[in-house]
């Protein structure tokens, strides 16, 4: 009953918003007329990620794509009903997967992409979209980005980019599917960097960007290990302790470290001292308000910590491939799976519940 209660509690979480990534593969400068050849470029930016770039190119994103030959993209666009907005003033940069690129999903001739919903493929399509004009070296300085698709309520969804060198990898999110243990997680390449119009700038990939389908509550639903968590979301034992579900489908952004269901199991003799309002702080204290990748994780400290929900209740972080987080306790948090990205935010799965000093 009490472990019902603390379950059912850990929905308490409030929005947030920033990101991270990894993998390699070395993007080369793209020649108009091959669909995505290559360049080199890297590196820093803000949230949108975005900086001035060199003089303008004489034609816009579409007719670049188009005489590029990225045949595939430019017949989506179409279909989707998007040539007026990415031939607009902008500026955008544009992450252009190749033709092959998508013959690896369901969209694999253009008669299938003439057949498809304008609604959804355009959904996809913005998610490859970035408000701004950001260069390759304004790319490789971020662990995530704002895209134009849309997420919860009035939020943006988000990718995770990360940086090797010069290689640059963007990833969607991960398939939470039962038997993915780890979430598998393969990304995007960017293939060739900085193909420039006069609207924006062009990034080619190697794979198609899936956007995420469900919100952290949905999220957490799909995948085997948070199940105790996902029976309880929904539920109050005792009446007594809000979950705040409906704040966790709300827009956001969240970042929450979510507990594995032995967690939960090894905790219950803890949460069994706590008072309801001790066991909200606990939940708090599992969310940051702010979209945080687990790049970003690693780049706190002792000094540059994560403040949670938990009003003046921050977490700690101790350096490490992955890092760990540190709570009051003497053990600390593995990070078991990372990087969850989902509508409204993103999820780091721990092997442990977080306890700050009550």
């Amino acid at each position: 009953m009490m472990r019902q209660r603390f379950l059912a509690a850990l929905v308490l979480l409030f929005p947030l918003a920033v990101a991270c990534g990894d993998d390699d593969a070395t993007p080369t400068t793209a020649t108009p007329g091959d669909g995505g050849a290559s360049s080199s470029s890297s590196s820093s930016s803000g949230s949108s990620g975005t900086t001035p770039d060199a003089a303008p190119a004489a034609k816009d994103i579409v007719d670049t794509a188009v005489e590029a030959k990225f045949t595939y993209l430019a017949a989506a666009v179409t279909r989707a009903g998007l040539v007026e907005t990415l031939k607009g003033a902008g500026p955008f940069t544009v992450l252009a997967p190749t033709d092959d690129a998508f013959k690896k999903t369901p969209f694999d001739t253009i008669d299938k992409i003439n057949a498809a919903d304008p609604a959804a493929l355009g959904e996809i399509l913005k998610f490859h979209v970035i408000a701004g004009r950001a260069p390759s070296t304004a790319v490789s300085g971020l662990t995530s980005s704002e895209t134009l698709a849309t997420g919860v309520g009035a939020g943006k969804l988000r990718v995770r980019i990360a940086t090797a060198g010069s290689a640059i990898t963007i990833f969607p999110t991960k398939d939470l599917s039962a038997g993915a243990a780890a979430g598998a997680d393969p990304g995007a390449k960017v293939t060739a960097a900085d193909v420039a119009a006069s609207n924006g700038v062009i990034h080619v990939l190697d794979s198609v960007l899936i956007p995420p389908s469900q919100d952290i509550v949905g999220a957490a639903a799909a995948y085997p290990v948070l199940s105790s968590l996902v029976t309880t979301l929904s539920s109050n034992p005792g009446g007594d302790m809000p979950t705040l579900v409906d704040t966790l489908k709300t827009a956001g952004p969240f970042t929450v470290f979510a507990p594995t269901n032995d967690a939960f199991t090894a905790a219950s003799g803890v949460v069994a001292t706590l008072t309801p309002a001790q066991v909200r702080t606990v939940l708090l204290y599992h969310v940051l308000p702010s979209f945080a990748t687990s790049g970003d994780v690693s780049k706190a400290t002792a000094a540059t910590n994560l403040a949670t929900a938990a009003a003046g209740k921050n977490l700690n972080v101790v350096p490490g491939a992955p890092p760990k987080i540190k709570d009051s306790t003497d053990t600390n948090a593995n990070l078991a799976v990372t990087d969850i990205v989902t509508k409204n935010g993103i999820v780091h799965v721990v092997d442990k519940v977080l306890v700050p000093t009550l």
